[in-house]
C-alpha cells in the first residue's frame, strides 16, 4: 500500500513550504521522519532550516579537542628533553637525529 498520492505530495510540499520542519511534517501527516525525508529527496526539494538560523556548534567540543591536542604535543617535547632518540620513534621516523 503507497502512501503518497497527489494529495499527500501537495500537503507534503505546502507544509515544508510554510517553514514546518521534516519531524513536524511527519507527526502532522502521520508518517515517519524517514517516509519524509526519503519523499523530500526523490522530488529533490531542499528543506530545513536556513544555515543562517542554524545553532553553531558548542565552543565546550572544540576546546577540550585543542587541550587534548596541547597535552599531546606537550607530552611529546618532555620526551625530546628526556630521551631524544625516543622522538623518533613516536613520530615514525626511523634512525637517529644527529
Amino acid at each position: 500500500m503507497t502512501v503518497w498520492n497527489d494529495i499527500t505530495v501537495s500537503v507534503l510540499t505546502k507544509l515544508i513550504a510554510s517553514g514546518k520542519s521534516q519531524r513536524e511534517v511527519a507527526e502532522i501527516m502521520g508518517l515517519t521522519p524517514g517516509m519524509v525525508i526519503g519523499k523530500l529527496w526523490r522530488l529533490k526539494i531542499k528543506s530545513g532550516i536556513p544555515k543562517s538560523e542554524k545553532k553553531e556548534r558548542p565552543l565546550k567540543i572544540a576546546k577540550v579537542k585543542r587541550t587534548e591536542k596541547e597535552r599531546h604535543e606537550k607530552r611529546l617535547a618532555r620526551l625530546a628533553v628526556k630521551k631524544p632518540g625516543r622522538l623518533c620513534f613516536n613520530l615514525g621516523i626511523t634512525g637517529r637525529i644527529l
